[in-house]
């Protein structure tokens, strides 16, 4: 997952080079917690792309479903069309989900005649969902508070943060990221945003 993120980030940055007359900014932020998701968003003129991913483990109900912990990966990619007046931001795009978890089980080999390990999948689910979302910044000092929220079939997402602005086009941010599908992340992040 670090890998892939690193990867948007540098094709991100690139074509920010590629278009400097499209003001933008660029946010990146990591969860806080017994889990580590990581979500990078980037607004260009009229457009938003945003990429949050979070992999995990969950304990198994049981040896008939994985005898090991479960290794869940979850995925939301967002397109969307910005239009902003004043301190709002208001946006409608669609939203990529996928989530898919897998385990271990015991299994006979036929052919070497003894247990062997096999991995399953237990759930794997992708789906595209129309949605829209609202955001209100401002800014007070060296201070900035935002907050998103979104609205899709899965129900509705909310991301709050503060931040802090260390130079004109860098800031420091820690918030509380809020996803309504079952079982996705729910808490605090800290992350890093930047103006161009």
């Amino acid at each position: 997952m670090k890998s892939s993120i690193i990867a948007i980030i540098v094709l991100v940055l690139c074509l920010t080079m590629a278009m400097p007359a499209w003001a933008g900014e660029g946010q990146f932020f990591y969860g806080l917690g017994e889990r580590h998701p990581m979500e990078v968003e980037m607004d260009w003129a009229c457009f938003s792309f945003l990429l949050f991913g979070d992999n995990h483990t969950i304990p198994s109900p049981g040896p008939d479903i994985s005898i090991q912990p479960i290794d869940v990966s979850q995925w939301a990619t967002e397109l969307a069309y910005r239009h902003g007046i004043g301190v709002l931001g208001i946006e409608a795009g669609v939203r990529n989900i996928s989530h898919k978890q897998t385990g271990v089980i015991k299994q006979w080999d036929e052919e070497k005649g003894e247990w062997a390990l096999v991995t399953v999948t237990i759930k794997d689910e992708s789906y595209i969902r129309p949605f829209g979302a609202l955001e209100i910044a401002s800014g007070f000092g060296q201070f900035e508070l935002k907050g998103r929220a979104g609205i899709s079939q899965d129900g509705a997402d909310f991301k709050g943060s503060l931040g802090w602005r260390i130079t004109d086009h860098a800031t420091i941010t820690a918030g509380y990221r809020y996803w309504p599908m079952d079982a996705w992340y729910q808490g605090p992040f800290v992350g890093f945003s930047a103006t161009w």
